[in-house]
């Protein structure tokens, strides 16, 4: 922890420690993916959660189809559902990297907000 945070501990108090928390401490990956199915998106994010797996079961059954399949254009049509699945699925994983970054940026905003208001008291 560098001097700052020791500073801000020191200065808060009982009540404001408890509200704090672990505010301090940086969250494992883990942690960040629990703390996801809490807050106000969590059916987004089951649902995100559930939808890659059916994507990307489709993108792989697209996939042996493509193999089994005699004519060119069946082989099209086929690769074209392998491309579509596994863009859905990149689509839906960068979503969901997307809403991490967004809930570890919310949390350093609140510890820089705590910061500032306790360097002005």
């Amino acid at each position: 922890m560098s001097d700052i945070d020791d500073k801000i501990r020191n200065i808060l108090n009982s009540e404001d420690k408890k509200l704090v928390g672990d505010m301090f401490e940086e969250q494992s990956l883990t942690e960040l993916v629990a703390d996801s199915f809490k807050g106000r998106l969590k059916y987004m994010v089951i649902m995100v959660w559930t939808l890659v797996p059916i994507f990307f079961a489709a993108a792989v059954y697209c996939a042996v189809e493509f193999f089994y399949s005699d004519s060119v254009s069946m082989q099209i049509g086929w690769i074209v559902g392998v491309i579509l699945n596994f863009q859905i699925v990149s689509m839906l994983k960068i979503w969901y990297w997307m809403e991490l970054n967004k809930q570890v940026i919310r949390r350093d905003i609140k510890r820089l907000e705590l910061r500032l208001v306790n360097i002005k008291s």
